[in-house]
């Protein structure tokens, strides 16, 4: 009985995606920080007890033992430095997995992230969470999905690969460090979607950050963490994904969004067929009053 009541206890434990709610809001379980020789450091999330997940630019130019990695938690006895034992970037050099010098304690305040799996869906307007930095400290930043058809409308054509996300304001959302992870709530489970990957379109004037999209890295992750696999979860959007109907100006300096509309009338190319079937009805008319006049 206490046999069975301990590995119920440490099967609990090692639960992906979820909070301990009695302990710091502003504290992710499955945040760390990366710290690379003489360079800034960046951020990546724990995915199973040995590896972690960040953006290939963040580490692929170096060696392992330049690479440190710093576990968050709200308790500061429970951080962990640990060093790497090495790192394995996917084919196209987007992503990388870091693989710990040793397996981490697992907690409640140290415990890993699930992954968005091939079959999730991520429609526009769903809500989706980052970190970011402040005088304050971390803090949250709620974001919303901004479909890849509008995304391409403020950085261009943008691959399946990628996943957009922004404020519903459309602000300037790039408030975390490359590498971060975007964050999706299905009931009580966290859900990494994405990693922070935009440089050009992390200013001012920016209208939603860009993500390496995770789910399309399910059978490489899979197949690269097979002695300690992260749990993946389907994620998904309910309704349907308004995104498809969207077009925007074909103005590249003024990229200004049009929202979908079932009119015919709506739309360019519709309206310019809509104006030459107008033309055409006038002229037959024309004709029609010419003809019954006796003017032809």
């Amino acid at each position: 009985m206490i046999i069975l009541f301990y590995r119920g206890c440490h099967s609990q434990s090692l639960e992906c995606g979820r909070i301990n709610q009695a302990g710091n809001p502003r504290s992710w379980p499955w945040r760390v920080f990366i710290y690379v020789k003489d360079n800034y450091p960046t951020e990546g999330s724990l995915i199973s007890n040995q590896w972690v997940l960040t953006l290939a630019r963040n580490v692929q130019n170096y060696h392992p033992s330049d690479i440190l990695v710093h576990l968050d938690s709200i308790e500061q006895l429970s951080s962990q430095d640990m060093a790497l034992e090495t790192f394995l970037c996917d084919p196209g050099n987007e992503l990388c997995l870091l693989k710990l010098a040793s397996p981490v304690t697992l907690t409640d305040n140290v415990r890993p992230i699930c992954l968005a799996s091939e079959q999730s869906t991520f429609y526009s307007g769903t809500e989706s969470w980052i970190t970011s930095f402040s005088v304050a400290g971390t803090e949250e930043n709620n974001l919303e999905i901004v479909g890849n058809n509008e995304c391409q409308c403020y950085y261009g054509p943008l691959s399946e690969d990628t996943i957009c996300a922004g404020h519903k304001e459309r602000e300037s959302t790039c408030l975390g460090n490359w590498g971060g992870p975007l964050m999706n709530k299905q009931n009580s489970v966290w859900v990494q979607s994405g990693v922070l990957s935009s440089y050009e379109g992390c200013n001012e004037t920016s209208k939603a950050g860009v993500y390496v999209r995770v789910s399309r890295y399910q059978k490489w992750i899979s197949d690269t963490v097979a002695d300690t696999p992260p749990v993946f979860v389907t994620f998904t959007s309910p309704d349907i994904d308004i995104d498809l109907f969207f077009t925007c100006s074909t103005d590249p300096e003024h990229p200004t969004p049009t929202p979908p509309c079932d009119s015919v009338f709506c739309g360019g190319e519709s309206l310019m067929h809509f104006t030459h079937f107008t033309s055409l009805c006038v002229l037959v008319v024309s004709l029609h009053v010419l003809v019954g006049s006796g003017g032809i």
